[in-house]
């Protein structure tokens, strides 16, 4: 449990997307002071071994938004769920397609991380950044119809060239509750948290709850790819500074912090 925290995002300025921002693996040490935080997906290196320069992996479709690693199986009908379709892309690289199990594999030029973009018909584009390395991946992309809904029932409107980001914070490995966002400037909306009625039951103006999440929406992108945040403990004193966060316009960037 968090006395207070706070995530602080800035709007970074100018250049084109820099794709050698690496962050650390999930705990293992960040951009300063005392905890440790990610916006990458790690490998896990129980799977397959893809070996240099491809990156294996899965597609685990969000049906509810507080909980992007469920990783149904079915939909909310019962129905088995195909997966096959999905377009995964890496910004300014290589493009595959997912298996009806949602896997697939894609090559890369890059060495330490790789922007990811899934898209297709029935979902919303979702963008995650993984830390390259031998293993598998599991990519947490929102169900279009979940997203909408969300949207709809937060009566969210969003510019086209605007982006939204999905920011879940653990601490100690569970989910971090009391944590605040801090409101992106330029963004048309307060940051949402996560609440215990349902999918959909997100409140304005608070603290993360037992799903340790806030929802951002409606995001200016910034001119060089990147937003950037803080991390302040109770005392005022910043726990990790600089942590690079990928916008981009109509998708939302999933985004994982540990402490």
């Amino acid at each position: 449990m968090l006395s207070r925290l706070a995530i602080v995002f800035a709007i970074t300025a100018l250049a084109g997307c820099d794709t050698g921002h690496n962050p650390s693996n999930p705990g293992g040490g960040g951009g300063g002071g005392g905890g440790g935080a990610d916006a990458a997906v790690s490998h896990d290196d129980g799977g397959a071994d893809a070996g240099a320069g491809t990156l294996n992996g899965v597609i685990c479709l969000v049906l509810d938004p507080r909980t992007p690693l469920a990783c149904p199986s079915q939909d909310g009908s019962g129905a088995t769920l195909d997966l096959s379709g999905l377009t995964v892309a890496e910004v300014d690289g290589a493009t595959t397609t997912t298996g009806a199990d949602g896997s697939f594999s894609l090559a890369t030029n890059n060495s330490d991380s790789a922007l990811l973009v899934v898209s297709g018909s029935d979902v919303r584009d979702t963008a995650i950044r993984v830390n390259v390395g031998a293993g598998s991946y599991t990519l947490p992309v929102f169900d279009a119809t979940t997203w909408d809904t969300l949207d709809s029932t937060l009566a969210i409107a969003e510019p086209a060239t605007y982006g939204s980001a999905a920011v879940y914070i653990t601490d100690s490995g569970v989910p971090a509750t009391g944590a605040e966002v801090v409101q992106p400037a330029g963004a048309n909306y307060a940051p949402f948290y996560d609440g215990s009625a349902g999918p959909y039951d997100w409140s304005l103006n608070g603290l993360t709850g037992s799903y340790g999440a806030a929802m951002l929406f409606s995001i200016p992108p910034p001119f060089d790819g990147h937003t950037t945040f803080t991390v302040i403990g109770s005392g005022g004193a910043p726990l990790l500074t600089g942590l690079a966060v990928d916008v981009l316009a109509a998708t939302t960037t999933v985004v994982f912090v540990s402490l």
